[in-house]
């Protein structure tokens, strides 16, 4: 097995901060490790009419009624991982659609919801109001940017966009130097997420991603489980200089097929959650590596969603 890392530095739009390795996502000692259209109704698209900041300054509506992506807020970088598959979208994330939808993985999830399960929902007025607030929605011309912490590396990044602006608020670690209201974003993410995931629910009938790599039978015997799932895992695999990458994970969009990857994880939660070294045994006696999590409705078609600009601090 490889282990890898990388610089948090610099990162190309497409590439989330990244490091391979074993372990959880973020500094936050507290924190658990860094699809398609969802069949709830939208509500009505929420009045266009300016919404005022702290300061007086008008903000731009999120939800504009399309299906574009309006807002991106997620949890990036941060510690040793098996591969980038576990953050290629974030290791915590919400994805705000303009007509309200959301997609989320929150922190912390009621006992019964696996790890690792998005959730989706749909933002009411009064929940889009006050999401735009908290974020400063549409009043980022002084808050856009790369803001470091000195000396950090390895250090989990919160990253907030748009989908369409060339400018994101990134804050790397704690951001000393960042105003306020940024610094304000990432240590507000937690409870943001958690009072979203109130109003969520888990996806049913969305398509599935899932990354595979053989593993050798010293490797995985001792604790590998049955492969339940009606797939190939030998169409889908990868090599290991390939897994370890992010991109390189297959879209499972039969309902039925991704359906019993869901019920796999459930079965298999708190194993799959760690992303490392969780092995399986194929009826016909072969071994792999496998990961598997929701798909969501903007990614790109290698399973990534891309980001509008350039990080670097």
């Amino acid at each position: 097995m490889r282990l890898t890392c990388c610089s948090l530095l610099l990162i190309t739009a497409l590439l989330a901060p990244g490091c391979t390795g074993e372990g959880a996502g973020g500094t936050d000692s507290d924190t658990e490790p860094g699809e398609s259209q969802s069949t709830t109704d939208a509500p009505e698209t929420s009045s266009t009419s300016d919404t005022a900041n702290s300061t007086g300054d008008s903000l731009t509506p999120l939800c504009d009624g399309s299906q574009d992506l309006r807002l991106a807020w997620t949890l990036d970088g941060g510690g040793l991982i098996r591969a980038d598959f576990e953050r290629e979208v974030g290791f915590y994330y919400l994805y705000v659609r303009g007509d309200c939808h959301y997609w989320l993985l929150p922190y912390a999830k009621p006992p019964e919801v696996p790890a690792f399960e998005t959730l989706t929902g749909a933002l009411d007025e009064a929940a889009e109001q006050a999401l735009m607030e908290r974020v400063q929605y549409g009043a980022w011309d002084e808050l856009a940017g790369c803001w470091p912490e000195p000396g950090g590396a390895d250090v989990s990044t919160t990253i907030v966009h748009d989908g369409h602006s060339e400018g994101m608020v990134v804050c790397v670690g704690e951001c000393p130097a960042a105003p306020d209201p940024v610094r304000a974003l990432s240590n507000s993410m937690r409870d943001a997420f958690a009072e979203l995931a109130l109003s969520a629910a888990p996806l049913d009938d969305a398509p599935m991603r899932v990354l595979a790599t053989p593993a050798l039978p010293e490797q995985a015997s001792a604790t590998a489980v049955a492969w339940t799932v009606a797939l190939d895992l030998a169409a889908v695999a990868v090599p290991e200089d390939d897994f370890v990458h992010q991109g390189m994970s297959t879209l499972i969009d039969d309902p039925t097929t991704a359906a019993a990857l869901r019920a796999f994880r459930l079965e298999h939660g708190d194993a799959m959650a760690d992303f490392f070294e969780f092995y399986v045994e194929t009826p016909g006696g072969d071994f792999y590596e496998v990961y598997v999590r929701d798909a969501l409705p903007f990614e790109d078609a290698a399973g990534l969603i891309p980001r509008p600009g350039v990080i670097g601090c």
